[in-house]
């Protein structure tokens, strides 16, 4: 029987890369995590903080001192991330060198409305707790628990898209009959809104009625501003 020590060789240098791949493998996962890196995402407001987010990644600073690559599960920590109110998504990591990444992306208020306590309705649309760490500059509704709150998504995500409408809409209220009316900043008169409809048309009168009065500067003049008539804006004079 002939040996191919071309084949032999071949064999063994595979099998030798292998064992040093696994071997390496080995002491690779048996090193120690060296520290935690956390990275938030285009944000200028924390409604959790960076303590916060190491407290759902590692236990306790006795269990960090103890963690090492192998026992590192990135989707249960993901997860565990991704359960706090506060965090929409989050992306974690293990470099080579032994450092545990986070990327957080938070969730982002739009609206806050009162219902046995203050709430938040997000970006996305979804009730989303306030934070003991910062408070949002976002309009508050008045008059709606959190059923009624998420039938305001559109209206509040339209104010949240606009950066005049961001900056002048302060609250929503709801009269008796069931109509909204909205308050300003740079003005006391109310602004009658109805209901739901046209939520477009009756927002870009109201910015060019605005733009008009403020021109010609009238805007104290008025003591109510009606949306519900199309494209004809009714005002009522003090």
């Amino acid at each position: 029987m002939k040996w191919n020590w071309n084949n032999i060789l071949f064999i063994a240098l595979v099998a030798s890369l292998l064992f040093l791949y696994g071997f390496a493998n080995q002491r690779n996962q048996l090193k120690k995590v060296k520290s935690v890196d956390i990275q938030f995402a285009e944000v200028a407001e924390f409604y959790i903080q960076e303590n916060d987010v190491y407290k759902l990644l590692i236990q306790s600073d006795e269990t960090f001192q103890n963690l090492t690559k192998e026992n590192v599960d990135l989707k249960v920590l993901e997860n565990n991330l991704e359960t706090n109110d506060m965090i929409k998504n989050a992306q974690v990591y293990l470099t080579v060198d032994g450092i545990l990444g986070a990327e957080i992306e938070q969730r982002k208020p739009i609206l806050r409305f009162l219902d046995g306590g203050f709430q938040y309705i997000d970006e996305d649309g979804l009730i989303m707790p306030t934070s003991s760490h910062y408070s949002a500059r976002v309009p508050i509704a008045f008059g709606f628990d959190s059923k009624e709150a998420i039938q305001l998504f559109k209206l509040a995500k339209a104010i949240h898209q606009d950066s005049f409408l961001q900056q002048q809409i302060t609250s929503i209220h709801k009269n008796g009959l069931g109509e909204l009316y909205v308050e300003i900043r740079d003005a006391d008169f109310k602004i009658d809104f109805g209901d739901l409809n046209n939520i477009e048309l009756k927002l870009a009168n109201f910015k060019a009625f605005f733009a008009k009065a403020k021109k010609d500067g009238r805007l104290k003049d008025y003591m109510n501003v009606d949306l519900q008539f199309g494209k004809q804006v009714v005002c009522t004079k003090k």
